[in-house]
């Protein structure tokens, strides 16, 4: 359409801008998943989808309702105008690159109509990996322990990557450098019961044990573990208040308890109540154990 076909559309209400150059019909709802793609429509690979937006694009909790557009770009790009939020960043090297899907878009057929015209079916973003280390700096620490632990989980990034990365543009002016160093201390576990666990170990002066270890026997997973102390044959497991409490699941950990013991694991179980409410009792009986695998 010619410029002034465009002002006409717009003056009669047909057409919406979103963006310099970027428009909706009047009809359609200016969603979140709306909004992003204008923005980078109209960025047009000049920044890449960031922080909050990144975190939502990945799926990781805590950021579904999240309606902010954010994108990066690297300080020495050209200036950007418009109505999109962009951060500048002194690094953003392909390691923190990634091409994410749109929801709902990136996987459905081009309608023929459209076949011959560009159609954005993906946006370039930060990986999970550096979305959470730009995080850091606006999180509270309760909250970006959560993230980093609900990531791991998720099998979107891990601890050693994590600390990996942030040592490497630690230099960089990126900020939450020291929120980050705090959590990745007990990082490696999948819910804060299993953190304030490692917590509560490291303030009494034990050694730290691995985390989410797997047990096989030949190809065959006996159990994967959410504690195993190195050198010993300790394990520990930690329980939060749900449990598991139909009788197949009962059935299930009693199962694969004595799958450990047969291998000849010591297996020790905490309940929230002893975490929260008697860590001394945890701490003088991991001690036992540890005495008596010694």
């Amino acid at each position: 359409m010619s410029d002034s076909q465009v002002r006409h559309l717009r003056n009669s209400g047909v057409l919406v801008s979103m963006a310099p150059g970027v428009f909706r019909g009047a009809g359609v709802p200016a969603t979140w998943l709306l909004r992003l793609a204008a923005s980078a429509l109209f960025l047009d690979g000049r920044a890449i989808v960031c922080q909050s937006s990144a975190a939502r694009l990945h799926e990781l909790p805590g950021f579904e309702r999240d309606e902010t557009v954010e994108f990066a770009r690297v300080i020495d790009s050209r200036r950007i105008g418009g109505r999109v939020t962009v951060h500048s960043a002194r690094r953003l090297d392909d390691v923190d690159r990634c091409t994410v899907p749109l929801p709902d878009w990136g996987t459905q057929p081009v309608p023929r109509e459209l076949r011959r015209a560009g159609v954005l079916r993906s946006v370039p973003a930060t990986t999970p990996t550096r979305t959470i280390i730009d995080l850091a700096h606006r999180l509270p620490v309760a909250r970006l322990a959560r993230l980093v632990d609900s990531a791991v989980s998720l099998r979107k990034t891990t601890p050693h990557l994590l600390a990996e990365r942030l040592d490497d543009i630690r230099d960089s002016g990126v900020s939450g450098v020291r929120r980050m160093d705090q959590v990745l201390i007990d990082a490696g576990v999948e819910s804060w019961l299993e953190r304030k666990f490692l917590e509560l170990i490291r303030e009494a002066g034990l050694p730290r044990p691995r985390c989410q270890v797997v047990f096989r026997e030949g190809t065959r997973v006996v159990a994967r573990v959410d504690f195993q102390f190195e050198g010993t044959r300790v394990v520990v497991e930690v329980s939060g208040r749900r449990g598991h409490v139909t009788d197949a699941e009962r059935r299930k950990d009693a199962r694969r308890r004595n799958d450990l013991q047969r291998a000849g694991m010591t297996v020790i179980e905490f309940v929230t109540s002893d975490i929260v409410d008697e860590p001394q009792y945890v701490v003088r009986t991991l001690r036992h154990a540890l005495r008596l695998a010694s």
